[in-house]
């Protein structure tokens, strides 16, 4: 276990095999990714069709359709050679910049599990290449970012549309009603009540349980049910794929089949081992990711209305949300106006975050005051005409519409400019 009094992981040399399993399959993930976003042509759909992107960084933009396109064929290469610990220090830190410069490209794409596999991609960026052995430090580095993943979004949970109403579980379950056999089930509250009961126990349980031996195997096989499930009804991507292969880290660090030992001795054993542990940069790291998640609790209002500190934070599959948006332009000089709508120039998920996410509804805002300027009409006052159904809990007006947009700044530390919450 980790030294916690003193604040090291163990420098122990332990076999690596089941290290080189992650490491390749969490790079043959990314390279999936990849291939899926050019077989559904989502690079032209996502980064260049839209009218507008919304970058967490300002000075981040999207390139030309052959630039984005070269993007994610650098980072397939990249993955690939990551995997096989070619041109080891180089392919990691490139891999990283291009996958966080994908992430932090547009606020609309904004996934948990991408985030989460950033930075999984930064700790193989940190380590060294690895042999025939590895110091368990390493393993135990991973094992504990899981942790906080999983703790987190078991805290996360305990609101009261989770706890007392199984939303937004009994919403998305009743959708699927219609599914042979057991499509009757998903539309019964109780089935709602047990899944949102049951996620808050194994986000808060599993991963005690498998650093536990006694537990372990239990626990991998409850936890590869639980990720099965969510690949099959919902729409999560590779994070159940991504998980159920981490969890093989909690099992002995030689676990891997015969020949999967025989690829791992035939490619990586003549590296020797690995006799570099986590430096200091590893708590930065973990000091990062313990205290970043824990703004949004110290934020007014109810963060699953307002959002604040719901990026980076772990906050999964809390919010089932329907809004509508509208904007009123105003010239205060000659009170004219005119109207703005989204749907006119956004489809599908990015329409649904544009008219419910605050971040990126104030920086529209800011985006339609600009072009205003542009036209040669300064200093519009810009009002939102918004409404947000969260939760099944009925549409309520979501921005203040009294509140002039183009006059707050998109640097405040939390949105003040919603409607109090209303249920």
């Amino acid at each position: 276990m980790i030294q916690l009094t003193s604040l090291r992981f163990s420098e122990k040399q332990v076999p690596s095999d089941s290290f080189h399993f992650f490491r390749v399959w969490t790079c043959l993930l990314v390279v999936y990714e990849v291939l899926t976003h050019f077989y559904h042509d989502f690079i032209k759909t996502l980064y260049i069709d839209p009218a507008i992107l919304f970058p967490y960084l300002s000075w981040l933009k999207p390139l030309s359709l052959g630039g984005m396109n070269a993007v994610f064929i650098l980072i397939a290469l990249s993955a690939a050679a990551v995997a096989m610990q070619k041109f080891y220090r180089i392919s990691t830190w490139v891999l990283v910049a291009l996958f966080g410069y994908i992430i932090f490209l547009d606020k609309v794409l904004y996934l948990n599990h991408m985030y989460l596999l950033w930075l999984i991609l930064i700790l193989f960026a940190l380590m060294p290449k690895v042999g025939s052995k590895i110091q368990e430090g390493w393993l135990q580095v991973f094992k504990l970012l899981l942790g906080i993943v999983y703790f987190y979004a078991a805290v996360a949970k305990l609101n009261p549309d989770w706890v007392f109403r199984s939303e937004p579980m009994y919403s998305w379950l009743s959708d699927r009603d219609d599914l042979p056999l057991i499509g009757w089930l998903f539309a019964e509250k109780f089935v709602a009540i047990l899944f949102s009961f049951s996620g808050i126990l194994i986000d808060f349980f599993l991963i005690p349980a498998l650093w536990t031996k006694k537990y372990r195997a239990p626990a991998f096989i409850v936890g590869v049910a639980f990720h099965s499930f969510n690949a099959l009804y919902f729409d999560i991507g590779i994070f159940p794929f991504l998980m159920i292969a981490a969890m093989t880290l909690f099992f002995d660090p030689d676990w891997c089949p015969g020949w999967m030992k025989g690829l791992w001795k035939k490619h990586f054993h003549t590296l020797g081992a690995n006799v570099k542990g986590p430096g200091k940069v590893i708590w930065v790291f973990f000091a990062f990711q313990i205290l970043f998640p824990l703004r949004g609790y110290f934020y007014p209002g109810v963060a699953l209305w307002t959002q604040d500190g719901h990026a980076f934070s772990w906050r999964m599959m809390l919010r089932s949300v329907e809004g509508r948006l509208a904007f009123s332009i105003v010239d205060p000089k000659t009170g004219q106006q005119w109207l703005e709508q989204p749907r006119e120039r956004f489809r599908g998920l990015a329409l649904r975050e544009v008219c419910t996410n605050p971040e990126i509804i104030l920086q529209y805002a800011h985006f339609i005051r600009d072009r205003y300027a542009e036209k040669g009409i300064a200093g519009v006052k810009v009002f939102a005409i918004s409404g947000l159904n969260l939760n099944s809990n009925g549409d309520k007006t979501y921005v203040n519409p009294e509140v002039d947009l183009t006059q707050v700044k998109a640097s405040d530390f939390y949105v003040n400019w919603l409607m109090p919450y209303p249920y």
